[in-house]
């Protein structure tokens, strides 16, 4: 006989296993057990981190790399090429599972320490020296290096003017229509951004959406609040879809298993 509930929280589950996963990657224990959405977290964390692959070398022709640190940079260019991991020289913020990347959510562009030093952990210690780039599985494209003092470092206008001028197809599919916008300074944009406000991009007239997806009032990934919701849905209507269909389920698992089997499903 079929119970008419069963005890089914397959969400419940998922944060588990997002949590678990959380663990393993080395985060904060006491940090993760208290998220609200860790699998949100999990997501994010794959959109900042850098997957260990091979990949080929663009750099702009604005591209200026301080002398003193021209062996650092070359340095960094070869473990790219060799797709060595380089999630080190991303900022220590990487080591909070709940700490955005605004920059790298609004702008789709990564920052990483120029140095050549280690700590004595093994990891590179933090520089003076921040190259910006845009990472894809098949190239990383090299912007240019600002000093880590600039004023509005994370919100220089012309990181955007120079990925239009060299390589305008990684923004053509952000480029809007039919809209005006006002020029805003660095500083302006730099502090709407603090605040998680979003707003438009004008380069040379034109202007575009967030080519890093955009990022919500509470800092969280566009994308990442995107695919996270989109799996609880998924998971709601498997729960609800198993609940409405015990018996066809019973009757496919004994058709499969065969009548003499020593344990039946543990719902029944």
């Amino acid at each position: 006989m079929i119970p008419r509930t069963v005890q089914i929280d397959l969400c419940h589950d998922m944060e588990r296993i997002a949590k678990s996963q959380l663990n393993k990657l080395g985060f904060d224990s006491t940090e993760v057990e208290n998220l609200k959405n860790p699998l949100l977290r999990l997501l994010e964390y794959n959109i900042k981190r850098i997957p260990l692959i091979k990949r080929e070398i663009a750099i702009s022709a604005e591209f200026k790399c301080p002398s003193a640190y021209q062996r650092a940079f070359g340095e960094f260019i070869q473990k790219v090429k060799n797709g060595e991991d380089i999630n080190p020289f991303l900022s220590n913020k990487r080591d909070s599972v709940a700490e955005p990347d605004l920059l790298l959510y609004d702008w789709g562009v990564h920052h990483f320490h120029l140095t050549r030093r280690y700590n004595k952990k093994g990891k590179p210690t933090r520089s003076d020296y921040l190259i910006f780039a845009v990472c894809t599985d098949e190239r990383m494209y090299f912007i240019q290096i600002y000093s880590h003092k600039k004023v509005a470092v994370f919100a220089q206008q012309e990181i955007l003017e120079i990925i239009y001028k060299n390589w305008p197809y990684l923004l053509k599919s952000f480029e809007l229509s039919g809209i005006s916008i006002d020029d805003m300074s660095d500083q302006e944009r730099m502090n709407i951004r603090n605040k998680h406000g979003l707003s438009l991009t004008g380069i040379f007239g034109k202007p575009y959406f967030s080519p890093g997806g955009g990022y919500m009032s509470d800092g969280s990934a566009f994308i990442a609040v995107h695919q996270s919701d989109f799996v609880w849905n998924q998971l709601k209507s498997l729960e609800e879809w198993i609940i409405n269909n015990l018996s066809l389920i019973k009757s496919l698992y004994h058709r499969s298993a065969g009548q003499n089997m020593k344990r039946d499903l543990f719902f029944f």
